[in-house]
């Protein structure tokens, strides 16, 4: 979903593959500064995507402590589609369906 300069709402049929962005932490500071960069992210409404998943791997820490950010533009989920967006992922994190 894009949003023109009119208001208009726009579903586009095709969008290219999106990529999730990685990094690497070795503490809770590294994880916070990755935080407070995506909590403060502007999005261009007029351009997909409108959002950003990034996930932080710990150096030397196997994949239990992997961490998921989401970041996305208020304009594209409410709060109750956020809870919702995150319960469906945590399901298939847990292999449900």
């Amino acid at each position: 979903m894009i949003l023109l300069s009119d208001g208009r709402g726009i579903i586009l049929e095709k969008v290219p593959e999106y990529k999730v962005f990685k990094y690497q932490y070795n503490s809770k500071e590294d994880r916070y500064k990755m935080r407070k960069i995506l909590s403060h992210m502007k999005y261009n409404i007029e351009t997909w995507p409108m959002f950003k998943f990034v996930v932080g791997k710990k150096i030397n820490g196997g994949n239990k402590n992997d961490v998921l950010h989401i970041s996305f533009d208020c304009s594209i989920l409410d709060a109750w589609s956020a809870g919702n967006m995150i319960y469906k992922l945590f399901a298939l994190y847990e292999g449900e369906k």
